[in-house]
């Protein structure tokens, strides 16, 4: 497995990710956990993203809570870390 980070280097602002750069990545996992959006949320916006060209060549997606362990620091980043662990070590 080949690591591609599409995100900023340390210290440096974040900024928006065009679809066609995850699509150049050739991601192997593709991980759904928008800041503010339960599992049952991302679910209903599945049909936006689904249409977009290449998103049948990424051979894994999963959908994470994102508002329960992993946009907000605090104790339950652990248990995010070993979910991520346990998706990405299957």
């Amino acid at each position: 497995m080949r690591i591609v980070s599409l995100l900023p280097a340390a210290g440096e602002h974040a900024r928006p990710i065009t679809w066609d750069t995850v699509v150049a990545a050739r991601p192997d996992v593709l991980l759904f956990m928008p800041c503010g959006f339960p599992p049952e949320r991302t679910k209903a916006e599945l049909p936006l993203p689904t249409g977009l060209p290449g998103w049948g060549d990424i051979p894994a997606v999963h959908i994470l809570d994102g508002p329960a362990y992993f946009n907000r620091p605090g104790p339950r980043v652990v248990d995010g870390a070993e979910i991520l662990a346990g998706l990405l070590h299957e």
